[in-house]
């Protein structure tokens, strides 16, 4: 399935604009969700590991009551990846849901999320590992020399 919309790459903020209402292959217009609580689609979220992607665009579709998660794909067409039901997920956990989907949908495709976050970890404390490390090593050779002046 996929929707028809004229893309715009770039909108506010380095965001994609997303077209608010996308008319999908059924006739269907769907109404675009522009809360920020749908914003670690796009930015990312650390703690469940998930980088982001703007291509994501989350509808709601009014005929068939249901969350539709779009991506505007690299040759300019929206396709729907998946779909939930209003009746089964409320607005305040369709954000989780579709995170969590995208991460099972890239582990299934060989991308580990938890190596990404360890190795990211990782970076981000390296420069104080090292910091300490030298300031041991430092204390080390301050407490060798002591010892070697106070034993001849």
């Amino acid at each position: 399935m996929a929707g028809v919309a004229i893309p715009r790459e770039i909108g506010v903020s380095g965001r994609i604009a997303h077209p608010d209402p996308l008319r999908a292959d059924g006739g269907q217009y769907l109404e675009l969700i522009v809360d920020p609580a749908i914003f670690p689609l796009w930015e990312g979220d650390r703690i469940l590991g998930w980088r982001g992607d703007p291509r994501l665009a989350l509808y709601f579709n009014k005929d068939w009551l249901r969350w539709e998660l779009w991506r505007l794909e690299h040759d300019g067409v929206y396709r729907m990846t998946t779909w939930w039901s209003a009746d089964d997920v409320r607005g305040g956990e369709i954000v989780g849901r579709c995170i969590l989907f995208c991460l099972r949908s890239d582990r299934e495709r060989g991308y580990d999320p938890h190596v990404h976050v360890h190795q990211a970890n990782d970076r981000a404390h390296a420069p104080v590992k090292d910091q300490i490390a030298d300031q041991l090593a430092e204390a080390n050779d301050r407490v060798r020399w002591g010892i070697a002046k106070d034993t001849k």
